[in-house]
């Protein structure tokens, strides 16, 4: 079951894994470990990126406006 928050929660992983100094695992790797290909994990991590640049824009802080939190399920 694809859903948009088992997505967003799997290009954060892929981002981390990426990006994590100890590890430095390329996109065909991280894509060998999640039976994907290197191009599907180099567009969710870039996919991650832009939600973190939308997420830090003070615009957008704005057009949220305050954060609550809710259960999800």
């Amino acid at each position: 079951m694809r859903t948009k928050t088992i997505a967003a929660a799997r290009h954060e992983l892929w981002w981390r894994l990426r990006n994590d100094p100890d590890l430095e695992l390329s996109y065909d790797e991280i894509g060998r470990l999640f039976d994907r290909n290197h191009t599907s994990v180099l567009h969710g991590v870039r996919a991650h990126k832009r939600r973190m640049a939308a997420a830090a824009s003070p615009r957008m802080a704005r057009a949220r406006g305050p954060v609550f939190w809710r259960a999800v399920g």
